[in-house]
């Protein structure tokens, strides 16, 4: 049976007995012919000469985490990384957090592989090199399997690229060429490669076969790391988040910044600069500055809550003046004569951090990684200690806008600005999402009193509860009259199904 998805995926289990209780290995082939089998078979019958036992299943699970913390180890046979979908990539890159092993055998590279962290454990393959005669050299031994010094193997082994400093070669060539390594992942686990394995009669080889039992071994760890908190490790569902649109209508947006609870900053091509308060769905603009419209990026000073000073980058080839400031006093902004030059701030790539938040916009997965903006889209990036990229992938939630910038506002949650709209992306644990509290409303004309009729926007389901001049009214649509001229404040709370509230305070003035 294969994979419910990729049909072209083909699962192998390998059970061993013999060195660790219930130690098992998944091999991961595409495509898998009957010569592939009857390798795989050979590799079967020496194993359990040494006690291990390997056997071929038809499985039909899916490559999902709750499955795979079922083995020690992933082999790699033949596979095609491109064909893993975003969740599956996940699931592995997961697995390998706790400590799950991977062996990789011979080709199991593809041209521009669509996962990073592939590249990281295997590195790149320049080319396959000739079928040859190959004088190895063991370099080192595995988990007690005993190789010769000296063999002789007739192969075309693959040509690999990869940053080898660290890594523990076993097998070389007479020219110190590695022909097989493994090395301790920056996810935790432990990975090994043979470029060996090309021509059919190495599968034959009993020290090749030795080779790679030795590396099952050595890869296995004694358990799998428990997972306490799997919301830390684990892909969210895209049933957890959801996408709102919170301001449309915009004209050519391509700068953002979230300053406040109530306060966004949108510039635009046409070099206005607008400034959104999400608390009350109000927008102004508090200028116009076009020539600005050509600045990379805009940053707030760190003061800005008492000096309201706002600052443009423009990208330059010399170190010529290239960073002008606004001051903003409330609903206006004014350009000053302040210049200066300096580098541009990179804020394409912003790291998520949950340190001081005192709510979760989004899952703690994101936790200490980048967001990164390529190409107009979103991508995630995790860094090792050397500020190595080792894993790359989209958001979870597919955004089919192009995004031109993007920014986290106060409770953590993501907000995305393409030319024509700002729309933000929570996430819900539960996938229950607090509603959305907003009214429209009209006033009567004539003279007092005057009727106001107030409309909420949202599903009939929700419970609304309006507070207007100090009454209170229930409905989705409700009636007042105004008998005197003045500003009231309308608090509109809106509850749903799941007890999730929101609520939305506004004022409106009535005149004679």
């Amino acid at each position: 049976m294969l994979l419910k998805k990729y049909k072209s995926l083909v699962l192998i289990v390998l059970f061993s007995i013999g060195f660790s209780a219930n130690a098992q290995v998944l091999v991961l082939g595409a495509d898998l012919s009957p010569l592939d089998i009857k390798k795989l078979s050979l590799l079967k019958t020496e194993a359990q000469k040494q006690g291990v036992k390997i056997e071929i299943s038809n499985s039909s699970n899916a490559l999902n985490f709750d499955n795979l913390k079922s083995y020690k180890a992933l082999f790699f046979y033949k596979f095609k990384i491109n064909s893993l979908s975003l969740e599956e990539s996940s699931a592995i890159l997961s697995y390998f957090k706790t400590g799950g092993g991977v062996i990789g055998v011979h080709d199991i590279f593809e041209e521009n592989p669509k996962w990073l962290w592939f590249e990281h454990l295997f590195g790149n393959k320049t080319k396959t090199a000739p079928l040859s005669d190959i004088n190895v050299i063991s370099n080192l031994s595995l988990k007690g399997v005993s190789l010769p010094p000296l063999w002789k193997l007739t192969d075309s082994p693959i040509v690999v690229y990869n940053q080898q400093a660290g890594y523990a070669k076993v097998l070389m060539d007479i020219s110190a060429k590695p022909l097989a390594w493994y090395h301790k992942t920056s996810f935790g686990n432990t990975c090994f490669y043979t470029s060996l394995g090309g021509a059919d009669a190495t599968w034959e080889n009993s020290n090749f076969q030795n080779l790679l039992i030795g590396a099952i071994k050595y890869v296995m760890p004694v358990s799998l790391d428990s997972l306490e908190n799997k919301e830390e490790v684990l892909l969210p569902s895209i049933s957890q988040f959801k996408s709102e649109t919170v301001l449309d209508s915009l004209s050519d947006a391509f700068l953002l910044k979230s300053v406040s609870d109530d306060q966004i900053l949108i510039f635009d091509k046409n070099g206005s600069l607008l400034k959104y308060n999400p608390v009350n769905a109000t927008k102004y603009i508090l200028g116009k500055f076009p020539s600005l419209v050509s600045s990379e990026a805009f940053t707030i000073d760190p003061e800005y809550a008492t000096n309201g000073y706002v600052y443009f980058y423009k990208k330059t080839e010399e170190e010529l003046p290239n960073v002008s400031r606004i001051h903003i006093n409330q609903d206006v902004a004014v350009a000053d004569s302040f210049s200066v030059f300096s580098s541009l701030p990179n804020l394409k790539d912003k790291v998520y951090t949950f340190e001081g938040l005192d709510m979760f916009g989004l899952p703690k997965y994101y936790d200490k990684k980048h967001f990164v903006l390529k190409e107009n889209k979103i991508y995630i990036e995790q860094k090792d200690d050397t500020d190595e990229v080792i894993s790359r992938e989209p958001f979870v939630v597919p955004i089919v806008d192009y995004i031109q910038s993007f920014d986290f506002n106060k409770n953590g949650e993501l907000l995305l600005l393409s030319s024509g709209k700002l729309t933000k992306v929570s996430y819900e644990k539960d996938g229950h999402f607090a509603p959305i509290a907003r009214f429209e409303y009209q006033v009567s004309t004539g003279k007092l009193p005057k009727v106001a009729s107030f409309e909420a926007k949202g599903i009939s389901e929700n419970t609304y509860s309006w507070e207007i001049d100090n009454k209170i009214l229930n409905g989705q649509k409700v009636k007042y009259i105004f008998r005197k001229v003045g500003t009231y404040k309308v608090k509109l709370k809106v509850e749903n199904a799941f007890h999730k509230t929101a609520e939305f305070t506004q004022q409106i003035d009535i005149k004679k």
